[in-house]
């Protein structure tokens, strides 16, 4: 899960996507990317990239659509606790009692 490509973040994302790649037979992966309006330009797209709302929050009918279609098994956040106005504490509650592990990474450390 990620907002843009062409930043901190993004070229976090971007590695590890590259590092799934070359293992396509352990993985399978979608990227749900939300981005606020000034940072719309530089969203993921392709394939496997479902299109969030122009908001970082997460807690809306597009996410978790996405999480019912994909039923992830894992999934990995950008500082996602600064984006919601839950803090992400409503949200993490539900996807971890849907048996989702969820995996938090800095970009601005």
């Amino acid at each position: 899960m990620t907002a843009w490509g062409e930043c901190g973040m993004g070229y976090i994302a971007k590695n590890w996507i590259y590092t799934i790649n070359k293992y396509p037979d352990l993985f399978e992966y979608n990227i749900f990317c939300r981005a606020v309006k000034k940072f719309t330009p530089f969203r993921w797209h392709g394939e496997n990239v479902t299109q969030g709302p122009e908001s970082m929050d997460i807690n809306n009918s597009i996410f978790w659509n996405w999480i019912n279609k994909y039923q992830p098994n894992i999934i990995l956040f950008q500082d996602q606790n600064t984006y919601s106005q839950s803090n992400m504490i409503e949200e993490t509650s539900k996807l971890k009692k849907m048996g989702i592990k969820l995996i938090n990474y800095a970009d601005w450390i």
